[in-house]
């Protein structure tokens, strides 16, 4: 929470909308992201790192019949890849956006070839 507090005091309230994670809203982030993905509206680049990152998750159930996200935890993240994009489609709910792209951070500058999840496109 300290994250978009300090983000609301920089940009303003109206662009900031904190999200704290808890079971209900990564169900509903998360069921965004697959119905998204299944409608192949998001385009994943062609970066391993990333398309491991959104393999990472996975949906269990408790005992008590409670659902959860469970994602190893590694050197490169927690899923992070998999909640950031979760979390952009969230913010872009609201307007027409169209598809969701994911651009790796360490090459923004470059084009990158964008893949369908299904990987039909790929050129690899």
């Amino acid at each position: 929470m300290q994250l978009a507090e300090e983000a609301a005091q920089r940009f303003g309230t109206w662009k900031v909308e904190p999200v704290r994670f808890s079971m209900p809203v990564n169900e509903a982030l998360a069921g965004r992201l697959k119905a998204a993905m299944e409608d192949r509206a998001v385009l994943v680049p062609a970066d391993r790192e990333i398309r491991e990152a959104l393999h990472k998750i996975r949906k269990t159930a408790t005992l008590s019949g409670n659902v959860r996200f469970v994602a190893e935890s590694d050197a490169a993240g927690h899923a992070d890849h998999f909640w950031a994009l979760a979390l952009a489609l969230q913010a872009a709910s609201g307007a027409d956006a169209g598809p969701a792209y994911m651009e790796p951070a360490a090459k923004a500058a470059a084009p990158a070839w964008s893949l369908r999840p299904d990987h039909s496109d790929d050129l690899h």
